[in-house]
């Protein structure tokens, strides 16, 4: 509690006392060829001088030092290094930094201090970057907002490649019984998989098979209900485009398409044997079976499922959609939802016993689930490394201002690379490249903005103004982010010369994201802390406890 109660008091005495100090010492400057020693403690808000010739009372006034006299300065800052308590003095590193030699910098770093420094922290151009930069973040923010999944199937390989130019010709040609398209199921009596302690990793672990307990297809009702449903799916519409558009179908071809339905070829094999249909509930189970085993029946062999003591535990209804194959989750999910909705109002008004069906497309369904899943995965893992990324620049920075102005900056970043860079330059949407970049984009992004950051709180404390500390991190880390940029450039670019778009699409990214990040690093950065950032270690917005 006293180290903060310490802390309040010397941001208090920060800028006034040290502002005494440097006055001081201009009105004390003369000229002459005596050597006095004169020191100036900062000290609970009181400034003091002493001199080791002339003292009243311990204590030396202007007065004191006669005209001609040289001075010798020594000024602490940190209390707790004294070697004499009334003698402050500066901290090692602050003494070797703040003696640094300006003709001694290196050409870049003095571009940095110097010209660079002037133009970005002028007066007019910072707050000038800032508001340009603010814009560019609200505008990368809306247009990465409205990317979608793509429309259609991602291309893997350049236009002009023989592979992809077979793909895109093939689509010229109308379509044909031949063309693979999305095969969908219903199934009574199945209840889905039991996954508790599969191991996600393992393809091999599947779960277990989960029975419907309470379905039951022996009753005349429940027979009628599973054969009119083969008539029924065949006529009902279907207007997504994945579909065709409006007046299309579910089922391929419509009225004329091919529907495997076991409860049809039962009713047709009884007619043959002079049996009518349905039959009665106690013999249901028996004729299905002599069904199945008979000639007729053996097509609808893994339609219908018994158990080891010949009970009925399940029955399937096959058909193929109007879905094309292979797809993308944009156009799959209208029609997954047209096929719920279809399956939903079956079970509304189906029998006891066969009023829980379920339908599935196998891989098609996956995929799609899997392609939404990369883009909620992209946002969830966006937001949760922009919070971890604040919390690990303000605990590194120790300072609540310096690490809100540096996540604002990787946002930033990524914002305009994915808003402006992949919607707004290149047209691209949102297909498992672009959703697995947009993760690790956040990774570079935060390199430059947080050395920095890091430069700019552990500024010498003779910098004591948010200029100077702007102008001491851009001098000791712009040289860093310079050959950085530089080298990441040029081995990403490398992946320019690769086949597969999949890399070539990392290209950019990458490339894009080190040209975003640098000069939101060398141009917003800058700008915004020497407009709003501390001024010291100890403003209202550090962390830091005090010595």
């Amino acid at each position: 509690y006293e180290r903060w109660v310490r802390t309040a008091e010397l941001r208090k005495a920060n800028g006034e006392n040290r502002a005494w100090v440097f006055m001081t010492l201009c009105c004390g400057c003369g000229a002459g060829s005596k050597k006095q020693k004169i020191s100036y403690g900062v000290s609970s808000g009181v400034v003091t001088s002493a001199s080791d010739n002339d003292k009243v009372n311990g204590k030396a006034t202007d007065a004191d030092a006669p005209h001609g006299v040289q001075t010798f300065v020594q000024v602490q800052l940190n209390d707790d290094e004294a070697d004499e308590p009334s003698i402050p003095r500066l901290s090692r590193q602050s003494k070797m930094e703040s003696q640094m030699d300006p003709a001694k910098l290196r050409p870049i770093e003095w571009f940095y201090r110097n010209p660079f420094f002037r133009v970005v922290c002028h007066p007019v151009v910072k707050w000038f970057l800032v508001v340009v930069f603010t814009v560019l973040l609200v505008t990368g923010f809306y247009m990465a907002s409205q990317l979608e999944t793509p429309a259609e199937q991602e291309a893997w390989y350049p236009p002009q490649h023989l592979m992809q130019a077979f793909s895109n010709n093939r689509r010229r040609f109308m379509s044909s019984d031949e063309d693979r398209v999305v095969p969908v199921d219903f199934f009574w009596g199945l209840g889905g998989m039991d996954v508790r302690g599969v191991d996600k990793y393992d393809p091999v672990q599947r779960g277990e098979l989960v029975l419907d307990t309470s379905f039951d297809a022996s009753s005349p009702e429940a027979q009628t209900f599973l054969k009119q449903v083969c008539v029924d799916v065949k006529i009902s519409p279907c207007d997504a485009p994945g579909c065709g558009g409006a007046g299309s179908s579910l089922v391929r071809n419509g009225v004329d398409g091919k529907v495997v339905c076991p409860m049809q070829g039962f009713a047709s094999w009884l007619a043959k044997h002079n049996q009518s249909f349905p039959v009665p509930e106690n013999s249901f189970q028996t004729k299905l079976k002599e069904f199945i085993a008979s000639d007729a029946g053996e097509a609808y062999a893994a339609h219908v499922g018994f158990d080891a003591t010949d009970k009925l535990i399940f029955i399937r209804v096959s058909m193929k959609s109007t879905l094309v194959f292979p797809t993308v989750a944009k156009v799959a999910r209208p029609v997954f939802d047209t096929w719920e909705r279809f399956v939903s109002e079956l079970n509304l008004k189906a029998p006891s016993g066969v009023h829980k069906a379920t339908q599935t497309a196998y891989y098609t369904w996956t995929w799609m689930k899997t392609q939404e899943a990369l883009v909620e995965n992209m946002f969830s893992g966006l937001i949760i490394c922009f919070v971890m990324a604040f919390f690990v620049l303000m605990f590194s920075t120790m300072d609540l201002r310096v690490g809100l102005i540096s996540t604002v900056t990787i946002a930033g970043v990524v914002t305009t690379v994915m808003g402006v860079g992949v919607h707004g330059i290149m047209k691209w949407s949102l297909g498992i490249g672009e959703s697995i970049a947009a993760v690790i984009l956040i990774g570079l992004s935060v390199d430059y903005c947080v050395h920095l950051a890091n430069a700019y709180v552990e500024a010498p404390l003779v910098c004591d103004t948010r200029e100077l500390r702007t102008q001491h991190a851009l001098m000791t880390m712009g040289i860093s982010i310079t050959a950085s940029a530089i080298t990441t450039i040029i081995s990403g670019s490398m992946l320019w010369l690769c086949i597969l778009t999949f890399f070539s699409k990392f290209a950019f990214l990458i490339t894009a994201t080190i040209v975003s990040s640098t000069a939101w690093s060398l141009f917003f950065l800058p700008a915004a802390l020497s407009s709003i950032g501390p001024a010291g270690r100890y403003s209202w917005s550090s962390l830091r406890p005090a010595r």
